[in-house]
């Protein structure tokens, strides 16, 4: 599965990359790059470290000692967004302490 593949696959609308997340269980913690419910839930389809970046436009993907990155589509930049402003406090593991 490629990056790509894998972000389309969370869904075409916010609340399905909501509904998404929750059903694969995927929580995370809110601004937070390598923990966000998206960057948990990639890492999982991927099976490599991934971290989103925090504008929300794009996902980098660890590999061997580069990094791969993608565009983020709309919908999960919307759901990202949503989330940091905490929005989904169902698909929140933690807070962050800043």
């Amino acid at each position: 599965m490629t990056i790509e593949e894998a972000l389309a696959a969370l869904g075409k609308t916010e609340k399905k990359v909501a509904a998404t997340l929750r059903k694969a269980k995927c929580l995370g913690t809110p601004r937070r790059c390598s923990t966000c419910p998206v960057a948990v839930w990639l890492s999982g389809q991927l099976s490599t470290e991934c971290h989103v970046l925090t504008d929300c436009s794009a996902v980098a993907v660890a590999g061997s000692h580069l990094a791969t990155w993608a565009d983020n589509p709309i919908p999960v930049r919307k759901f990202i967004k949503a989330f940091d402003a905490g929005e989904y406090p169902d698909l929140c593991e933690s807070f962050p302490v800043d």
